[in-house]
C-alpha cells in the first residue's frame, strides 16, 4: 500500500489553507508585524521622542525649533525600519543564503538599499494605519471600561487595562493583514510582469 509522505502532505494541506482563506495572512505577515512592534518599543524607550520634544518645546520656546523635530521624529521609523531591515538580511546573507529572497540580491555595506528602504516606508504607513485603526476601535469600547481620553494610561485599574491588550491585538492583526495586502500586491506584479514576458 502507498504511504502518502507526510512532509508532502503537510504543503498540500499548508497550500490547500492559504488558497481556501486567502485573506489570512502568512506567516512571514506575523513575523513582519512583530517585529515592528519589536521596533517601535526599542524607538520610543530608546529616544522617548515625546519627552523630548517637550523638553525642546519648553527649553526654546521657538515652534519652529519645536516643528523641525516634530517632523524628525515621524520620520525616524522609516530610517530604523529600513536600517533593521538591512542588517537583518546581512545576517541572514552571512549565515544562511539559501534562505535569502531573490528580489533582496547581494547585501553588501551598511547604508540600506532600495529594498530596506521600502520597507521602511511601508513600514511606516503601517504604523500609522494599525495605530489609527486601533485607537478608533478602542474609542468605541471606552464606556464599556469606563475611560476617556482625560484618564492618564498609569491610574488604569486592573480591568481597564485590558483595553491595552484589545489596542495590542487590533494592532498587530491589523499590522499583519497589510503586510499580507502588500505580498497580494507584489504577486500580482509578478504575475503580470512574468505573462509579459
Amino acid at each position: 500500500m502507498h504511504k502518502q509522505n507526510p512532509s508532502k502532505g503537510s504543503k498540500r494541506n499548508k497550500w490547500n489553507f492559504y488558497s481556501s482563506y486567502p485573506w489570512f495572512p502568512y506567516p512571514s505577515a506575523w513575523i513582519k508585524s512583530l517585529i515592528l512592534v519589536v521596533i517601535m518599543g526599542f524607538i520610543s524607550r530608546t529616544f522617548a521622542p515625546i519627552k523630548i520634544l517637550e523638553f525642546i518645546a519648553t527649553s526654546t520656546q521657538s515652534p519652529e525649533i519645536t516643528t523641525f523635530f516634530l517632523i524628525f521624529t515621524l520620520i525616524l521609523p522609516i530610517a530604523a525600519i529600513a536600517l533593521t531591515h538591512h542588517c537583518l538580511h546581512l545576517v541572514i546573507n552571512q549565515l544562511a543564503p539559501s534562505i535569502q529572497a531573490p528580489e533582496i540580491g547581494k547585501i553588501e555595506g551598511f547604508l540600506p538599499n532600495i529594498i530596506s528602504w521600502w520597507e521602511g516606508l511601508y513600514g511606516w504607513s503601517v504604523i500609522i494605519l494599525s495605530s489609527l485603526l486601533g485607537v478608533s476601535i478602542c474609542i468605541f469600547l471606552f464606556p464599556i471600561f469606563n475611560l476617556n481620553f482625560s484618564i492618564d494610561v498609569n491610574n488604569y485599574n486592573s480591568f481597564q487595562n485590558n483595553i491595552i491588550g484589545i489596542f495590542g491585538t487590533v494592532w498587530i492583526i491589523n499590522a499583519a493583514l497589510l503586510y499580507h495586502f502588500e505580498y497580494q500586491v507584489k504577486q500580482i506584479i509578478i504575475s503580470v510582469y512574468s505573462q509579459n514576458r
